[in-house]
Parts: C-alpha cells; structure tokens; sequence
C-alpha cells in the first residue's frame, strides 16, 4: 500500500522506513503497513471492502536551527534535557500548532486495492468507524470543539455530528444508530428519534439486522468504584431487540473465584450469529496481587480473569480462564465457522475458540499489540489491526487470506 504522498508527513531529516515483509504463517498474511499515519479501528462489510480509520500529522514541525532538543524529542521519544547547562528557551523553539496539524484518516480497501480517502471536515482525530448490513458506514472521533460523526454517502462524507451527542453503540440499517443515553437506549433512524428504557447501564450493542440486535449492560451506579461493586452489581443483563421493544433475557448463574467480593467484572464485547447462538466476553478483576507481582510504592498489582460466557437459547455457560494482567483487549470477531478470534486470552497475543477449545495463534511479523478486529459479514475472512515490533516497528493489517 503506497499512501498519497500529498497525505503524508514527511520528515526530511528523517529517514523514510521501509514496511516490513509481509509474510505469512499459521494461516495469517502481513496484508498492509500504514507509513502515513496512526490507525486506530477498521470494520468491514458484505461486499469485501475494508474500513481503516485513524489520525495522521498533515505538517511536520523541526525546531529552529541551532536548537539542542534532539530527534528523539520531536519525534515523539521520552529522551528530556534539564539542569541549567540545558536549558532551552522557549522563545528560540517555539513550534507552532500550524506546524504540527493533526487530522483525521481514513483508508479504504475496494476488493482489489487500497487508498487514502479525506477525513470528514469535522475530524481532528477519528477513533471509530462502523458499518451496517446495509452498506452503511459511519466514522466518530473527535473536532476541533466538539466529537465528530459523520456517514459516507458514496462519494463524500455527510456532516451527522448534531445526531450523536450521546454514546454511540452501533449502526443499522443505511442512517440508524443506536445511542446510549443514561440506562436507555436510544434508536435514531433518519429524523426519527425514540428512546426504549432498560432498566440497566447498556455498555455494547451488537446488531444481525435493523429487527434483531442484543445489548449487555449492569445496574450499577457510575459513581462507584470498581472495587465497591456488590455480589448484585456484578451481574451482567442482556436484551435482545425484536424490531419493537427491547426483551430482556435471563442473567446468567455466575461461578466467579473466592476472592468476588473483592473483584469486579466487565464485558467488553458481544456478538450474536442466531437468537441461540450470542457470545460474550469480558474480565473479572481483582486487586489481590498474584504470588510472582512485588507492589511498587502505593501502587497494587492488577490481575484478570477471561471471561467467556454463551447462551444456547435455554441456558448460559461459563469459561473463566487463568489469572493474567489486567490491561487486556477487549474486542472479538467471529471467524464464520460457529467459533470465535478472542485477542490477548490467557496471556497468549491472539487466541482461537472452535468446538470449544481456546487455542493460541501466532501471526507473523512479531505482532506485538492488537487495536481492532473485524470479520468480513458471511465470510471466513478476518483482518486484524495491531503494531508489529518488528524493525522498523509499524502498523499492520493482518488478514486470514
């Protein structure tokens, strides 16, 4: 993929890397190596196109000649100066915001090639980008003043930013987007506005259709901590959408370690491929540290637990997997065969559950962090979006074909 060079922060005193080889193994292909900025989501949709959305820095600042601050400062390292031998005066460095524009980005893959599409006017920074059965595709982030959300109409972007002053869940159908406002659910569907009370704090939508969607949520109040939450809190309520109210559905029996009432949990991502067939994922943490973690100072070591639960229609059943860090990723794909692709599970980078074994996958390129990870609608075709710590480190888009 080569990027626009009219796109691209070039730094002239800096040499130009070079996109490791993309190289494939276990099934998985190096597909793509973003140079020209910093992706941050992707989505895709049922004709095979992909949806990378991101931020780039449109203007490359240098400081003036004769400055001491070095490359490793601009570029964005943690190297720092101090004591009075290296004092640096502010009025002789001074770098302008002109000098250092940041932008939203937003890259396409059409079935058969990649390029670089201008951001919506709006955007200074873009973190998501959804897209519907329909064809829709929708991208949030953030303004100048304000968030920003706009939807491709097939040609440019249309401004939607006044729609979505609330949290937004998900997409429907070609203009519809669920919203959460407070422990309610509203659908906002071209003019149309109407809010559907749950009862519980929603935290993810997953959508089959504009008729059929699920959501997951807790009774809990905002301004607990973590750690505070009771036996009931940690209860996780799911819904499900069928076309005109929100069910609910029961809760699920719950087996969590000893130590619950000093844990907490959350579930970061769901999906549903049939109204007997939903999936979801999330952590039981906990601040008891495990044997091999020394506290530094005040700070506790934080462990977490997976935890994958799945309703059959009648019944849930539980997986809680081993003490591993806290700071995991949250997002899943299904890989089209009734299973599942579950990043950083059980301390493995990328994980694979089918027929109901969780087993690890290695990708190549020395894949270092996953950001997003999305399945093509009907498909067995997955891609994944992380950072490779390969020399030079980059972006990457893997892809299981």
């Amino acid at each position: 993929f080569t990027p626009s060079p009219t796109l691209t922060c070039v730094r002239t005193d800096v040499p130009m890397t070079t996109p490791p080889p993309m190289t494939q193994a276990a099934g998985w292909r190096m597909a793509v190596a973003f140079t020209d900025g910093n992706p941050t989501d992707l989505a895709t949709t049922h004709d095979g196109q992909v949806w990378v959305v991101g931020k780039r820095q449109t203007k490359c600042a240098t400081p003036n000649p004769g400055s001491t601050i070095s490359d490793s400062i601009i570029s964005g390292g943690h190297n720092t100066t101090s004591g009075a031998d290296n004092t640096i005066s502010d009025a002789d460095n001074t770098i302008s915001d002109a000098d250092n524009t940041i932008s939203g980005a937003v890259w396409h893959y059409n079935g058969r090639e990649w390029r670089s599409l201008p951001a919506p006017d709006c955007a200074t920074e873009l973190t998501r980008v959804l897209t519907t059965t329909a064809g829709a595709v929708w991208v949030l982030g953030e303004g100048s003043k304000t968030g920003c959300s706009a939807r491709w109409n097939g040609t440019t972007w249309t401004d939607e930013s006044t729609l979505t002053s609330d949290t937004v869940l998900a997409a429907f159908g070609t203009d519809g987007l669920w919203l959460r406002k407070g422990t309610a659910l509203v659908r906002r569907s071209g003019r149309s506005t109407r809010k559907y009370e749950l009862g519980m704090t929603p935290q993810t939508v997953s959508v089959l259709g504009p008729n059929k969607a699920w959501a997951v949520g807790f009774r809990r109040p905002a301004d607990k901590e973590a750690e505070q939450y009771t036996a009931a809190e940690n209860v996780p309520h799911f819904a499900r959408w069928n076309g005109r109210v929100w069910d609910p559905i029961p809760s699920p029996e719950l087996d969590l370690p000893k130590d619950a009432r000093r844990s907490w949990l959350f579930l970061t991502d769901q999906f549903a491929s049939a109204p007997d067939d939903v999936w979801a994922v999330g952590r039981v943490g906990s601040k008891i540290p495990p044997p091999a973690c020394t506290p530094m100072e005040d700070e506790t070591c934080v462990q977490a637990r997976l935890l994958i639960l799945h309703w059959n229609g009648t019944t849930w059943s539980q997986h809680l997997g081993k003490p591993v860090a806290w700071d995991i990723s949250g997002r899943i794909a299904p890989d089209g065969t009734g299973g599942f692709w579950l990043p950083e599970a059980d301390g493995n980078k990328l994980a694979h559950l089918s027929h109901g074994r969780l087993t690890p996958v290695h990708l190549p390129g020395d894949f270092t962090r996953l950001t997003a990870i999305a399945t093509q609608p009907g498909t067995t075709h997955t891609w994944l979006l992380g950072w490779s710590g390969a020399a030079p480190p980059n972006w990457i888009l893997w892809s299981t074909k």
